[in-house]
């Protein structure tokens, strides 16, 4: 069986090697972590028993946070080693656990890489989040004496359709799971109907509720805000985890309300959920005929722009007699300084912006030096310099580009509502949990059908809105930005449906502990015989 399922796989890497090597020359994806697929991992520690937590991507690395630090407390003589399949995955695991515990690329899983694997990590739990099985990887836990554990598990409708096909099959999969640990009942429900034994199907909630940090500030966010010039009283439409096409019908839905004198000062911020097409709704955003501001390009240059601020700023101390300032007060470029004199402030060099502190400052330099491209000043600086008519014209009322990792929750935290992507197309959805537990007004599409009983339990306590449509979008948008006591309940209503619903992590280790430390059968017996 396993050489049958070895030659199927290797079939199946031949017909997607073209898509695999067009990925690492166009997207430079797949470059790294070879080594680490073929099953050459290891561990810090030789000795001791070892938990494996493997987490596909990005979303589910998120979700292992509190895991990983119930387990570091409760279970502390464990060494933890933790493998992702993409590179946004690795990246975050990089991240959040990379300084005490080893972190890897999943093996392929041929049979002679998945046993090479084992070999070398010797697992006492391997901990597979939501629904990542695969044969091969199950064959060699059992070889090597592993427990194997589905954490947060799910099927989607899809899925469950698909398994139900192969039933007998899939049976003979997931028999070897020690223990399924679902999000919901209905999650339970589908893992039983395809053949897992009820006794091992435990429901213990969903692990993001968990994640989803409950805060009104997000360390970073400030200095974000003031990198990007926007204010605290700016007004922030956020359209986060966008996926394929969704990013035209929110700029023409963007474009048509700010075409309303009510919301003309709201700032578009999209943040695409693939690196690999940060490039691709940057081109989006211009031939839409918006200006452009790219947040990794402000992010790149804020050291380089703080050091030369302080060079100069020492410099003009040290020296006075070798610039001369105009009538404005703008700096001209015989001091030394190779950037035009632009009017911020009725033609103040940004050092003379009264209460600019020197983030204020470093973004007037910023500007000053154009080193975000395709927008003038008004898109970068916001409301902080109002402009004219022909100069607001001319803005177009800039558009930014979350293209950097990690940032997204920055970005929510200031916002005044929240779009959550992939949802207005049929692609599944993308988490809301975040948005909603930073007391954000939330907006989704029909089809977040990846997050079915997040999505229940939000709209049945009027703790988000659901549009069906751009028409709906819109209109949403309206009501959330025109009334902000409206706005204030849906966003209070999905922070407490988050906070009902936290405790899946305990429950989780519980479980897992009892796996790792079963009861002493002599205490058992003692306990018994005492009755």
């Amino acid at each position: 069986m396993r050489f049958l399922l070895d030659i199927a796989y290797l079939f199946a890497v031949l017909a997607y090697a073209p898509v695999m090597l067009y990925r690492m020359v166009a997207c430079g994806r797949y470059r790294t972590g070879w080594p680490h697929r073929f099953g050459k991992v290891g561990r810090r520690h030789s000795g001791g028993r070892c938990i494996w937590i493997h987490a596909v991507s990005l979303g589910e690395i998120n979700a292992t946070r509190t895991v990983v630090a119930e387990l570091k407390q409760r279970l502390g003589d464990c060494e933890i080693v933790i493998s992702t399949t993409t590179d946004t995955g690795m990246e975050r695991a990089r991240a959040l656990f990379a300084a005490d515990h080893e972190v890897f690329y999943f093996p392929l899983d041929f049979s002679f890489i998945s046993r090479r694997a084992f070999r070398r990590l010797r697992p006492d739990l391997c901990l597979l989040m939501e629904l990542e099985v695969w044969p091969n990887f199950l064959t060699s836990a059992r070889k090597f004496g592993a427990h194997v554990v589905i954490v947060n598990g799910r099927i989607s409708e899809h899925s469950f359709k698909w398994y139900r096909r192969i039933r007998p099959i899939a049976k003979a999969i997931f028999s070897r799971l020690s223990i399924i640990l679902t999000q919901t009942e209905l999650y339970a429900e589908r893992f039983r109907r395809i053949g897992c034994a009820s006794e091992r199907v435990v429901v213990t909630g969903s692990l993001k509720y968990d994640t989803a940090q409950i805060a009104d500030r997000v360390h970073g966010a400030d200095t974000l805000a003031a990198q990007l010039g926007i204010t605290a009283e700016q007004r922030l439409l956020v359209a986060g985890a966008t996926g394929n096409d969704e990013e035209k019908i929110l700029l023409d839905v963007y474009r048509r309300l700010i075409e309303e004198p009510q919301f003309r000062d709201v700032r578009l911020v999209v943040v695409p959920r693939k690196p690999e097409r940060f490039d691709e709704v940057a081109r989006q955003i211009q031939q839409a005929g918006f200006d452009l501001v790219r947040y990794s390009q402000v992010k790149e240059h804020k050291s380089a722009r703080a050091q030369e601020h302080e060079s100069t700023r020492a410099q003009e101390a040290g020296d006075e007699g070798r610039g001369t300032r105009d009538e404005g007060g703008s700096l001209s470029r015989s001091e030394g300084l190779d950037r035009p004199a632009l009017a911020f402030g009725k033609g103040r060099h940004p050092d003379e912006i009264p209460g600019a502190n020197d983030e204020t400052r470093n973004t007037q330099y910023e500007l000053q030096r154009g080193l975000v491209h395709g927008q003038d000043a008004h898109a970068m600086q916001g409301r902080d310099a109002p402009a004219t008519g022909d100069e607001r014209r001319d803005t177009k009322y800039g558009v930014i580009l979350g293209d950097t990792m990690g940032d997204l929750r920055k970005f929510y935290s200031l916002a005044s509502v929240i779009f959550v992507g992939r949802s207005l197309v049929p692609m599944g959805g993308s988490d809301m949990m975040e948005a909603a537990a930073l007391g954000r007004p939330t907006v989704f599409g029909p089809h977040a059908t990846n997050f079915r009983q997040t999505v229940e339990a939000l709209l049945a306590e009027d703790g988000a809105i659901c549009v069906r449509n751009t028409e709906d979008l819109l209109a949403a948008l309206r009501r959330c930005l025109g009334d902000p006591d409206y706005a204030a309940g849906i966003a209070r209503n999905g922070r407490a449906v988050i906070r009902s619903n936290q405790g899946a992590t305990r429950k989780t280790v519980d479980a897992i502990a009892a796996l790792l430390n079963p009861p002493d059968e002599s205490d058992e017996s003692h306990r018994s015989g005492g009755a």
